[in-house]
């Protein structure tokens, strides 16, 4: 073999042993980004459903009589007017109002929303997509929170989830 020709085929195995070396190293880095992307996600939901959970239980809404507001007038929704204290009035307004409207209110743009309120085990109030009911099942994008309120009388638990 001449001399040119076995610089040459160390040259190309060189570039060859290059372009392994970076392939691997394209590979490694798109597995860092899309964890890392996996991460915000879940901090956002995270942050988003402690958020909305608070806003329910801890504030009585903006304006402050929101149930008897028009829709376009809402701001936040909150269901009590005492601390974690549910109003059956805020709470009948929130069931019954339109699900599009009180993702917009509840600040969690872009998912939706599973709401119950328990009491001894047993769901006394309930509201979610029921074009989406993904909740039922095991979604991999899901976060939960739950707070403890007085509802009719009595120690309830909130659950609020929300989902993608």
């Amino acid at each position: 073999m001449a001399k040119g020709q076995a610089v040459s085929l160390d040259l190309f195995f060189a570039i060859v042993i290059l372009f392994l070396v970076f392939i691997v190293f394209v590979d490694q880095n798109n597995l860092n980004i899309n964890y890392s992307a996996e991460e915000i996600i879940e901090k956002d939901m995270k942050r988003a459903v402690s958020t909305a959970a608070n806003n329910l239980v801890l504030t009585q809404g903006t304006p402050k009589n929101w149930e008897f507001s028009l829709d376009s007038q809402i701001l936040l929704i909150g269901l009590v007017n005492t601390r974690r204290v549910i109003a059956e009035n805020k709470l009948d307004e929130f069931m019954n109002m339109n699900y599009d409207i009180s993702v917009k209110r509840l600040g969690i743009h872009g998912y939706d929303y599973y709401f119950s309120i328990e009491q001894k085990g047993i769901i006394v109030k309930e509201k979610y997509n029921t074009a989406n009911p993904a909740y039922l099942s095991d979604s991999e994008k899901i976060a939960v929170t739950k707070r403890m309120v007085e509802y009719n009388g009595e120690i309830s638990e909130l659950y609020f989830k929300i989902y993608w």
